[in-house]
C-alpha cells in the first residue's frame, strides 16, 4: 500500500498542464487493470475530493439488472424501517449439526452450513463467534434477500484435541425467534499413530 500511495502522491505533484485537459467520462476500462488495493486507493481519493457514498451507491445501482434493482429497493426500504423497528427474518438451515467420522488429531476439517431466507425481509448476520479458537468462520457480509440461499463456511483445526470434540458456532442475526442461531460440529478425534522405529520386529 505504501508503494501505491507514494506513486499516487507523485502523480498529484505533476504540473496541471501535464495532465489531460479533457478527462474521459468513463474510466472503467482503465480500472480493469488495477488491483483491488489500487481501486480502493482511487476511491479514497475521490472521496477526498467530495464524492459521497450516496453517489457511489447510485452509480452501482445504475449498472445492475432490473431484478437486482428491485432487490436493492427492497433492501433500502428495509434498512429505513430498521431505524424504527427491528424486522425479523424467517430462515431455514439445511442442518444444525455436521458429524465427521473418526479423525486423526491434527487434521483440518472443513465444511459449510447452508441457509435459505424463507421470509419476506432481508436476512443479515450481524456477528459470529465460536466456542473454541480452533474453529474459524466465514459468513456472508451482505444481506440475504428473500428467496436467496447462502452458506456459512468453517474450518476446524483438530490439533491438540482428543476424544469427542463438539465446537459450537454462534450466529447473531435478525432471524426469528431470538435473533440467534447455534450450529455444531462433532467428531471423535483419535491420537495420531507414531511411526514404528523397527517395524520388522513386530
Amino acid at each position: 500500500m505504501r508503494r501505491y500511495f507514494q506513486s499516487f502522491v507523485l502523480l498529484l505533484m505533476l504540473p496541471v498542464g501535464s495532465m489531460s485537459q479533457s478527462p474521459i467520462a468513463d474510466i472503467r476500462h482503465a480500472l480493469k487493470s488495477l488491483t483491488s488495493e489500487q481501486k480502493t486507493l482511487a476511491l479514497e481519493y475521490l472521496r477526498s475530493l467530495g464524492s459521497g457514498i450516496d453517489d457511489e451507491i447510485q452509480n452501482s445501482y445504475r449498472q445492475t439488472s432490473e431484478q437486482a434493482k428491485a432487490k436493492t429497493v427492497l433492501l433500502v426500504d428495509w434498512l429505513r424501517l430498521q431505524n424504527k423497528q427491528v424486522q425479523l427474518a424467517s430462515v431455514t438451515w439445511d442442518q444444525d449439526t455436521i458429524f465427521f467420522p473418526d479423525t486423526p488429531e491434527g487434521d483440518l476439517l472443513t465444511g459449510s452450513f447452508r441457509m435459505t431466507n424463507t421470509g419476506a425481509v432481508p436476512y443479515l448476520i450481524r456477528q459470529n463467534k465460536t466456542t473454541c479458537d480452533c474453529t474459524a468462520l466465514n459468513v456472508p457480509k451482505h444481506p440475504i434477500m428473500p428467496g436467496e440461499t447462502a452458506e456459512v463456511h468453517f474450518e476446524f483445526d483438530t490439533s491438540g484435541k482428543l476424544g469427542i470434540a463438539a465446537p459450537a458456532l454462534i450466529i447473531y442475526d435478525n432471524s426469528t425467534p431470538n435473533q440467534r442461531k447455534i450450529l455444531h460440529i462433532k467428531s471423535n478425534i483419535l491420537a495420531r499413530k507414531k511411526p514404528r522405529k523397527y517395524p520388522w520386529n513386530d
